[in-house]
């Protein structure tokens, strides 16, 4: 989660900068929330995919997890994107270049803190059924 949060804050403030002050309108909190969460799926599908080296059942059961454990992060983001009022509170029509940074370093530290608690939880709950249904030798 803190690299996700060191990430996001560091990847939003450079994206409020470089998109900040465009004149098309905030992106729906649903999108943002779903989209980002379904694409650290991905990448937590990938990385198990690589540690697993390729075992399609192992695999298979990673990903209900996954599944499982993409609900609630993506919740919380929509959640607190509409509680904090990022859209209203940084990318209005009285927008400048500052607010602008601020609201993207703001959004991506909740998207970043998402999607590592996500692809966290996910790994964390996998391996630790893996390390149980291991059978115990003597």
């Amino acid at each position: 989660m803190l690299g996700g949060a060191i990430a996001g804050i560091v990847s939003g403030a450079l994206g409020g900068y470089l998109y900040g002050l465009r004149s098309a309108p905030f992106v729906s909190p649903e999108l943002l929330g779903w989209g980002s969460t379904f694409g650290a799926m991905l990448l937590a599908l990938g990385i198990l995919f690589y540690d697993y080296s390729g075992d399609w059942s192992r695999i298979r059961r990673a990903s209900m997890i996954a599944i499982f454990f993409t609900i609630f992060p993506a919740l919380l983001l929509i959640v607190a994107v509409y509680v904090l009022k990022i859209d209203v509170r940084f990318f209005s029509d009285r927008m400048t270049l500052v607010s602008g940074i601020e609201g993207g370093a703001a959004l991506g530290l909740l998207v970043g803190v998402g999607l590592g608690l996500q692809v966290g939880l996910s790994l964390w709950f996998y391996r630790r059924w893996n390390a149980l249904a291991e059978p115990i030798t003597r």
